[in-house]
């Protein structure tokens, strides 16, 4: 959620991706001699299958937009294999990517010293040792620095050798698999890794290792369990990568009212991914910051903000170009959006209160006061009052229409979901985990349903349902980053003490206490405020009232000139504070402090238990790594939920504003 409630001014959001494609190996260890060529050639076809593919992509004009540029012209694509470089199916393939310019990442799931003992085990195939560790140090030379060392040892080595089959899915768009569809050599092997695959979204290319088939597609489990093949794999890969590498497609402005058929001219596009790339920082007005300056007023408290930390890591240091200019726009856009529904909210009362005076002294023909010998009549004084009433609504009608033209709401809820994937992958990143394109997938449902407007009774379906949603954009941005994303690079033993206590518990956890105690509190007591302030103003009203009809009704001479003004102060006030009463009461409902509070406390005991489980993990145990991954992710999750409760939130507020 947002780190401050005032938005920092950064550069403009023109953090552009750099157009790239990851291609993981999993496969057999043993290739049959007698299928050695046929492999090497079906592995060499979809490898320059993926390359020109891309190349073609590349060379589209409209992608020099969204893609990172250098000089005018789209950088070069980055093609990369990821492979762990074990004898068979990994070194084929990573022999036949690196002669076609892909770069070679190889995680590994011991240290270097020891993952190379697996090449001298009594049960490895009869091949000269000398020969294999030298053809598996100079594929491993052609990798630089991009590789990574897990911190698993012999005793833990299925788990271990599961986590770097884990490793290669997670950081792929597609996943090669050699292999004869049997169960393998147990615990993570290629059975298991094709399995997680297809479970985690990441599309699978499967070459049978031992008979001489056409290759299979694997999108998911069903495809692993029906043997049915409806498409050609080829025709897959195409679609996949036309649905995945171009930006989505423009989509028609919603215009189902006439606020936003002024707002929106007739068929106006509208290309938000475009959009957010041209997005700078939005001027700083004061005018805007009413939401702002009356939570600190109401709630009496302003919670401590610092500025996001850079991480030190390159993985992490990667994410935040990307999270610190969307963090700041969404900022920007939700101070706009909450300061404009206050604004509303007061400018709707003023108009009562002015309709209201202007009816009191409509049909009396007296003089109310004299300045410099002008008399001011009660006639002068309903003009002036229409007039007020009518700057006030017509203020409404502006404000609306700069909301709607410029979505305020949409982009400020839009932002804010790219900032948090950014941020939360940013902790998962030096751990290599990344978040699943399922789960990015899902939220961007979820903010789709919070996006669209039902249909009214007896109202056509929207142009925008119709012609598709404009909020997956966010999801295709954030894929298209992580896509060239960094990996972790070393031995990832030496980085889990840094990552652990400055990425995870301070960078993530501690910060998001920070913001939840204060939002708590912050929310908590704005609400108190409006309620025992609203309950205050109940109780002036009854007052005035019964006062009011006792003046009324009382016998005897009439109403001194004293008793008369107070009469008609008191019905003056019976008719502020009830206005007043109903605007405190409708930006209280439509803010949802209480609400806010009560998932602040939530959130709190969850994040204070996670931290607990954090600190007590020991970093010298085997594959600690994963188990820090394994709570990262849960963190990231939890709060991504907290986000997702939020579009729910949004979604009803939508509704009720039909």
């Amino acid at each position: 959620m947002p780190r401050s409630p005032e938005p920092d001014h950064q550069a403009n959001s023109g953090a552009r991706p750099r157009l790239a494609f990851r291609v993981g190996v999993t496969g057999t260890r043993a290739v049959p001699a007698d299928r050695l060529a046929d492999l090497s050639a079906r592995v060499r076809a979809i490898l320059r299958h993926i390359h020109d593919e891309i190349t073609a992509l590349a060379d589209h004009p409209a992608l020099a937009w969204y893609y990172a540029r250098e000089g005018g012209a789209l950088q070069p694509p980055l093609l990369r294999i990821v492979s762990p470089l074990a004898r068979g199916a990994d070194r084929l393939v990573a022999k036949e990517a690196l002669a076609l310019g892909y770069a070679l990442n190889v995680p590994m799931p011991f240290s270097l010293d020891e993952y190379e003992r697996d090449f001298r085990l009594p049960n490895a195939p009869p091949t000269d040792v000398s020969e294999d560790l030298e053809e598996f140090r100079g594929l491993f030379a052609q990798a630089g620095e991009n590789w990574i060392a897990l911190d698993g040892d012999r005793e833990t080595s299925d788990a271990a050798y599961e986590a770097v089959g884990d490793f290669v899915v997670r950081n792929s768009d597609i996943v090669i698999a050699v292999w004869d569809g049997g169960h393998g050599n147990g615990r993570g092997g290629t059975r298991d890794i094709v399995h997680f695959a297809a479970k985690a979204g990441v599309p699978v290319w499967w070459i049978h290792a031992t008979q001489a088939v056409e290759p299979r597609w694997i999108d998911d489990i069903q495809d692993l369990r029906d043997p049915v093949i409806t498409a050609k794999p080829e025709d897959k890969l195409h679609a996949f990568l036309r649905q995945r590498i171009p930006p989505p497609k423009p989509v028609l402005r919603e215009r189902h009212s006439w606020l936003a058929a002024l707002a929106f001219p007739p068929a106006a596009a509208n290309d938000p991914a475009g959009d957010y790339f041209a997005e700078a920082p939005l001027p700083s007005y004061g005018v805007w910051k009413l939401y702002s300056r009356m939570m600190l007023f109401a709630s009496g408290c302003k919670p401590p903000w610092t500025p996001p930390v850079k991480p030190q890591s390159e993985p992490g240091a990667y994410w935040f170009q990307f999270y610190a200019p969307a963090d700041a726009r969404a900022g920007e856009y939700a101070t706009r959006y909450r300061s404009s529904y206050v604004w509303v909210f007061l400018l709707a009362t003023c108009s009562l209160l002015f309709g209201a005076l202007a009816s009191m002294f409509h049909g009396r023909e007296v003089v109310l006061f004299s300045i410099f010998g002008f008399g001011v009549t009660s006639r002068s004084a309903v003009i002036l009052f229409a007039m007020a009433e009518l700057v006030a609504l017509v203020t409404i009608l502006a404000i609306a229409l700069m909301a709607l033209r410029d979505d305020w709401h949409v982009r400020s809820i839009e932002y804010r979901l790219l900032a948090e994937l950014c941020r939360k992958q940013q902790v998962l990143a030096p751990l290599g985990r990344a978040l699943s394109f399922g789960a990015v997938q899902q939220l961007a449902t979820l903010m789709r349903e919070a996006e669209a407007v039902p249909a009214a009774p007896g109202r056509p379906q929207s142009k925008l349902a119709a012609e598709g949603d404009r909020s997956g954009w966010v999801s295709w941005l954030f894929m298209a980053y992580q896509r060239a994303a960094l990996m972790p690079r070393g031995t990832i033993a030496h980085l889990l003490p840094g990552v652990r206590n400055q990425d995870v518990l301070q960078d993530l956890v501690e910060e998001q206490l920070e913001y939840h105690s204060g939002r708590a509190k912050m929310a908590g007591g704005a609400a108190k405020f409006f309620e025992h302030n609203g309950e205050r103003i109940f109780g002036i009203v009854l007052f005035c009232v019964f006062f009011k009809i006792i003046l009324t009704l009382r016998t005897g001479s009439p109403l001194t000139p004293l008793e008369d003004w107070v009469t008609a102060t008191l019905g003056l006030l019976g008719v502020i504070l009830p206005a007043l009463s109903a605007a405190a009461v409708g930006i209280g409902s439509y803010a949802e402090w209480q609400l806010l509070a009560e998932e602040s406390n939530h959130m709190l005991e969850l994040l204070k238990l996670a931290k607990q489980r954090i600190d007590r993990i020991n970093l010298k145990r085997p594959l600690a790594s994963q188990d820090l991954g394994a709570e990262a992710d849960a963190v990231a999750s939890l709060m991504l939920q907290d986000l997702e409760g939020w579009q729910r939130l949004f979604r009803v507020k939508i509704i009720e504003t039909q």
